[in-house]
């Protein structure tokens, strides 16, 4: 078995690529690079139950934990709206809360905003509505299960957000405006990490994902997708039905996990931020925060 290649990002803060630390190295190389790591992934890690029941023991984890989590990754505690103490299980740390000006929002109401922490990727979508991932192509009929509704999208733009398990797992409306009911689409859950992706498998039309159409004021309609992945507890919406919302107010959060938020825009609304664009060409996903400017409506 043959180590996967590091992971490089673009630091858009410091303006340089960084190489990502990624969680259980050796447990994600075994999973998608050896034979029996891929049939044991995909016959029975895979299964939701199995992901639901790692991310409950993951959750009952103690202080111990914590801080060695916090120490390993260096997450920022300062940030954070309880102290560390406040703390007694993981999956409460997991789903901490921030303090509001840890993630401030750019003035501009035009300005497109990041609904996450995470790596992000942004591409054209093609007029015959496939998107390029790491050299897979998706068919975004395949991933909404709508064929009338991708449509909706064809020649606009898709942005995925990779949420590891080291970010902050709450999640926003990028813009003011209202939605109606989710749609939920039932599936496995694999990883979402570049490594399982690598393997040209069209992961994110297989696993668990829920979706939401957005009316936004700035942005018109936008598709707002959650994609479950390996060892996530669950996905939890703060609001099932109906529901106006404002620019920046929390949408939702992810349980213990790695997990994926995609967002698709209709054609000419939106004009993505120059360095993402080249940078997503090249495969780099640029490290963007929740509330960060990420383009502008057009």
């Amino acid at each position: 078995m043959h180590a996967s290649s590091p992971i490089i990002l673009y630091d858009r803060e410091h303006r340089q690529t960084v190489e990502e630390k990624v969680m259980s190295r050796e447990w994600v190389d075994f999973l998608y690079q050896h034979p029996l790591g891929r049939v044991l992934e995909h016959h029975v890690l895979s299964a939701p139950w199995i992901s639901k029941v790692g991310g409950y023991l993951k959750a009952q984890q103690g202080p111990q934990n914590i801080q060695a989590f916090i120490e390993d990754y260096h997450i920022n505690t300062m940030e954070m709206a309880e102290p560390v103490k406040h703390y007694t299980r993981f999956g409460d740390f997991f789903t901490r809360r921030l303090k509001n000006e840890a993630r401030p929002l750019p003035p501009d109401p035009q300005r497109l905003i990041s609904p996450a922490d995470g790596r992000l990727l942004c591409f054209p979508i093609t007029a015959h509505q496939y998107i390029p991932v790491k050299g897979a192509r998706y068919s975004l009929s395949t991933l909404l299960e709508n064929r009338s509704l991708a449509q909706q999208f064809e020649n606009g733009h898709v942005l995925i957000y990779r949420l590891a398990p080291v970010d902050y797992h709450r999640y926003c409306y990028i813009d003011t405006g209202s939605h109606g009911p989710h749609v939920r689409l039932k599936g496995k859950l694999h990883s979402v990490n570049p490594v399982a992706i690598d393997t040209q498998t069209p992961i994110f039309a297989r696993n668990y994902r829920e979706y939401t159409l957005l009316k936004t004021h700035h942005f018109g309609p936008v598709l707002h997708m959650e994609v479950g992945a390996l060892m996530v507890g669950k996905v939890v919406q703060h609001h099932e039905g109906q529901h106006r919302f404002q620019r920046g107010e929390e949408k939702g959060y992810f349980e213990f996990g790695g997990s994926t938020i995609i967002q698709l825009f209709m054609k000419d609304r939106i004009v993505p931020d120059a360095d993402i664009l080249a940078y997503s060409a090249q495969g780099v996903e640029c490290l963007v925060k929740y509330g960060s400017g990420v383009g502008k409506a057009r």
